[in-house]
């Protein structure tokens, strides 16, 4: 039984550090969309978009599909440096490095734009909406992990060692506990 268990926590760990090592050499695209702040008629939104992921992500477009937004009311930080004829593309980056943020800045007359408007793609992912931190989830959930992988291997040393402490007190009571 303790060698099934044994195989177990090590197939276990094994799929979990072949799974962080594959997503974790990938890009991700992630953006976030601000709430909108009105002044009168003019609404102005700002539009994050960052690379969480190991590899730069190279030939990135954004698509907006909003009408009453076009390239001229966008402000782009850094700037646009990909061009293409693309219906309804805004503008795009020949690469989005990791830890880099985009920022993209709206001022327009109508209604607020919704993340669902949105389209970022690169040429190998798809930019999803980014909801609140998710620092603090993966922190809890590697830490839930660590300890769960502890307690499996202190399993195995606890048995041995109460084994390791209880054979003086058999060889006295003259029992011999190798049989």
């Amino acid at each position: 039984m303790k060698h099934v268990a044994s195989m177990a926590s090590g197939i276990l760990i094994g799929a979990a550090a072949t799974l962080v090592a594959i997503s974790w050499q990938e890009e991700k695209l992630r953006f976030e969309l601000s709430p909108p702040a009105v002044f009168g008629d003019i609404v102005f939104q700002n539009l994050r978009l960052t690379n969480d992921g190991w590899n730069p992500a190279t030939n990135v477009k954004v698509y907006v599909t909003h009408p009453d937004i076009a390239a001229r009311n966008v402000q782009s930080s850094p700037s646009f440096n990909l061009r293409t004829d693309d219906a309804g593309m805004l503008g795009g980056y020949d690469r989005v490095r990791r830890g880099e943020i985009a920022t993209l800045t709206f001022s327009f007359k109508g209604a607020p734009i919704a993340a669902s408007m949105i389209a970022i793609k690169s040429d190998r992912s798809i930019a999803r909406p980014q909801v609140g931190d998710r620092g603090a989830l993966s922190l809890v959930s590697f830490l839930l992990g660590a300890c769960l992988g502890v307690l499996l291997l202190l399993v195995p040393v606890y048995r041995a060692l109460r084994r390791w402490l209880e054979r003086p007190r058999a060889l006295v009571a003259g029992k011999d506990p190798a049989r």
